[in-house]
């Protein structure tokens, strides 16, 4: 179902609540937004699963965040923490607000794509230990389709963001057919 028009909406993954670690999906559908590797076929490297993680000491707002954290597989280096999102409409803004537990992170970087899977923009940052770091791109038209949120390749270190947001157009874009 698509999210409902004009509008800011803002996803802070307080809900559901968890106790463990759960892999974040569609959870956020009626919100406007699906989450995980099968929401594109974008050109980007291996991805792990994003979860909804509790993390209170490092989330903005509330007590959870949505956590991606790829563990260094032996030689094979060319994963990186990621956490993808596809918007159920277009949009001309994401926002999120990064962070890394592990004591700080550079090289984080969002990145929004059109429905084609071509990048529009991107924003790199040092972030903090905290999800406190504001990462914004507003674009001039209503096409941003997709977004991920991606720490520095070849890195073993966690990535978390809290309160999301995307603008919601207040009339419905028309459809984008790729041939």
């Amino acid at each position: 179902a698509p999210a409902a028009f004009a509008g800011t909406t803002t996803i802070n993954f307080d809900t559901p609540v968890v106790t463990s670690p759960v892999g974040l999906g569609t959870q956020y559908l009626a919100e406007g937004v699906e989450f995980g590797p099968d929401v594109r076929s974008l050109e980007i490297p291996d991805e792990c699963s994003a979860q909804i993680y509790r993390d209170p000491a490092h989330a903005r707002s509330g007590t959870q965040v949505a956590y991606s954290f790829c563990p260094a597989h032996g030689e094979d280096f060319d994963q990186e923490a990621e956490i993808l999102g596809k918007l159920s409409d277009f949009s001309d803004a994401v926002s999120v607000y990064a962070g890394a537990p592990g004591g700080g992170l550079e090289g984080v970087t969002l990145t929004v794509y059109n429905a084609h899977g071509t990048a529009l923009a991107k924003r790199t940052a040092t972030v903090g230990s905290d999800a406190t770091t504001l990462m914004a791109i507003t674009t001039t038209t209503e096409e941003i389709a997709y977004f991920a949120v991606q720490g520095p390749i070849a890195i073993s270190t966690a990535i978390e963001i809290d309160d999301l947001s995307f603008e919601v157009p207040s009339v419905p874009p028309p459809p984008q057919i790729g041939v």
